[in-house]
């Protein structure tokens, strides 16, 4: 009786210690996969990042200035092209106030 406890113990913990390697193999592969994860989604967004960029750069309407008066009023100062419009924007539409021929610059 003894000596088949004693065998049953010992298959029971080579279980136990097969189980144990196998879960710590299994949270290494698991944080390798996060890590590999989290590297393809930096290069994923900066690669974005670097598209939206080009993107953006070649955009002919510029917002350059905006002012909210209200909740829903707010008036846009816009560039298209060689163009700039003063324009005032509400819940019903909106109106344009001035346009300018030339590009406004900017004092610093």
């Amino acid at each position: 009786m003894l000596l088949n406890f004693s065998f049953s113990y010992i298959k029971n913990l080579s279980l136990i210690i097969i189980e144990s390697k196998a879960s710590n193999f299994s949270l290494l592969l698991n944080i390798i996969f996060i890590i590999v994860f989290l590297i393809i989604v930096y290069f994923t967004t900066k690669y974005i990042g670097k598209y939206a960029g080009k993107k953006m750069a070649y955009k002919e309407i510029k917002i350059i200035e905006k002012t909210n008066l209200g909740f829903d009023k707010s008036l846009v100062l816009v560039e298209v092209r060689s163009k700039t419009y003063f324009m005032f924007f509400d819940k019903n539409g909106f109106k344009l106030i001035d346009n300018y021929e030339k590009k406004l610059e900017k004092e610093n």
